[in-house]
């Protein structure tokens, strides 16, 4: 796959699985992100506000505070942010609208890392294509 052509992007991978983080790093990194890493929701919140990754790879079931948690800190302060859920459950559960909480995807565990790419990619021309089109639109 060819790599975002803005190869410096950040990416916050928040996992309480010590395997998961290193594992999605080392792939990351390979492919030329720049990855930095939080082991709990509180670690994420707090790195999020410090570096504003250019996308979050989220795991649900954390300590501390949850990823439901997390993202709804995050949508207050960093509204248009992609997160990309991780998790082993393929529910969210009954009480949250995945509406509410704007989620680029959901990745089911256990991760292939062959699809990772591909997501992000993804997740990262919408966002440059959404801001390009506000662009325009203050042009026009």
């Amino acid at each position: 796959m060819k790599k975002h052509h803005n190869s410096n992007s950040t990416i916050l991978v928040c996992d309480d699985e010590k395997y998961v983080r290193e594992s999605l790093h080392d792939y990351l990194a390979r492919q030329g992100y720049n990855v930095v890493l939080a082991a709990d929701g509180v670690e994420c919140v707090e790195q999020s506000k410090k570096i504003k990754p250019d996308l979050i790879l989220l795991d649900i079931v954390m300590p501390k505070t949850d990823g439901i948690n997390v993202i709804r800190q995050l949508r207050k302060t960093q509204p248009d942010i992609p997160i990309l859920v991780l998790s082993a459950s393929h529910e969210l559960g009954p009480h949250v609208e995945v509406e509410e909480l704007s989620l680029g995807q959901f990745i089911p565990k256990p991760i292939r890392l062959s699809e990772i790419e591909y997501l992000l990619e993804t997740a990262l021309l919408e966002v440059e294509d959404a801001k390009k089109t506000c662009q325009q639109k203050k042009l026009t």
